[in-house]
């Protein structure tokens, strides 16, 4: 009897434990699709702007996406998050600049908000991109009127 009761809780917690992994990653794919959709919308408006405020915000939110991509292979779905809830933020700031009229559907909704809560400062984000990312530069005309979005979602990264 006693070792059926093991049993039985040992299933029932590890299977807890991998609905809840799933739930997570599941959520976690889905901010990171969402903040990559926010980019790509973001910068159809801009490549096609003579003159932009090229303060580095645009690049900044690229680089952030992609450290958020590379926590999620890792596993890190908090991380992954936080950071891409930066990139949002940035693409945010400078989706507004060029036209505040165009930005539907890029309002955190509620249930994305509960997934941010607890977010690490700008500053903290930033120190960790740095000490990941050496001797980066966030150029914004590197990202203008070319094709180098890539790697800022995560379908590539599913199984099958």
């Amino acid at each position: 009897m006693m070792r059926f009761t093991l049993l039985f809780f040992s299933i029932i917690f590890f299977s807890t434990t991998s609905y809840s992994q799933n739930y997570i990653k599941g959520n976690t794919q889905s901010y990171l699709r969402r903040t990559a959709f926010m980019i790509n919308q973001t910068h159809k408006g801009i490549i096609k702007l003579d003159s932009l405020n090229r303060d580095g915000k645009f690049a900044k939110a690229i680089a952030h996406q992609r450290m958020a991509r590379s926590y999620y292979q890792a596993n890190d779905f908090k991380n992954a998050i936080y950071h891409s809830y930066y990139a949002r933020r940035l693409t945010n700031i400078v989706a507004s600049t060029y036209n505040p009229a165009k930005r539907t559907g890029f309002s955190d909704t509620a249930d994305e908000m509960k997934l941010v809560m607890g977010t690490p400062t700008d500053k903290k984000l930033e120190e960790d991109l740095l000490k990941s990312n050496p001797g980066i530069k966030f150029n914004d005309a590197d990202y203008i009127g070319d094709n180098k979005l890539y790697k800022l979602d995560v379908d590539d990264l599913m199984q099958p």
